[in-house]
This record gives structure tokens, sequence and C-alpha cells, in this order.
């Protein structure tokens, strides 16, 4: 519903869900196995 409202509202927005995680699981790289995933999409948007 967020990036639906950004983008309603004109920004741009890419969402990518990783629904097996759990929020913020970013800041967990030991126990979380897709964070490498996660901060190549990252990486990926703010290079473009």
């Amino acid at each position: 519903m967020y990036a639906q409202r950004l983008q309603s509202a004109e920004n741009s927005v890419k969402l990518i869900d990783y629904p097996a995680m759990i929020h913020g699981f970013i800041s967990f790289p030991p126990f979380c196995s897709q964070v490498d995933s996660a901060f190549a999409e990252i990486a990926a948007y703010c290079i473009d």
C-alpha cells in the first residue's frame, strides 16, 4: 500500500517483496538467507 501511495504521488517506485523474510531482515545477515539478494537489488536501483 505504501508503494502504491508513493506512485500515486508521482514518485518513482520499485517494489520488491521478500515474503518469507521478517521486517528489517536486511539487518540480520547471519540469520536471513536473502540479505545478499536484497543488497544487490538496492545497489542496482541506486546505480540506475
